[in-house]
């Protein structure tokens, strides 16, 4: 019939910066720093399963800061935080999570409480 040409203009790669044209299979990366990514392995810890339903449990069953014991608003809203971070040794088990303003999370940083 004929070569299938791709229609879609080319887009930065959100890693390096350069110029490709996305695909149904890599939309976000180019090819190189696509294999880049494949090499490292799962991504964050946040991206798992468990973590995504528990972070539900928690938002649907919330209804105050664990902080400031405030309501979630608009501006401020509720989110779901690690007591001991991922980065020092945390699990995304429900006893490890709570639910905090956005504000009281970003100033607790990667303490743990």
């Amino acid at each position: 019939m004929g070569v299938l040409v791709n229609n879609k203009p080319p887009r930065p790669c959100l890693n390096c910066g350069a110029l490709f044209h996305p695909s149904a299979a890599v939309r976000s990366f180019c090819r190189v720093c696509q294999r880049i990514k494949q090499r490292k392995g799962p991504g964050r810890a946040y991206n798992q399963g468990e973590y995504r339903r528990n972070r539900q449990i928690l938002l649907k069953n919330a209804i105050n800061c664990i902080e400031c014991r405030g309501v979630g608003l608009p501006g401020d809203p509720l989110t779901v935080d690690h007591i001991v971070p991922i980065s020092k040794g945390g699990t995304n088990d429900l006893a490890n999570l709570q639910v905090m303003h956005r504000s009281c999370n970003s100033r607790k940083g990667a303490n743990s409480a």
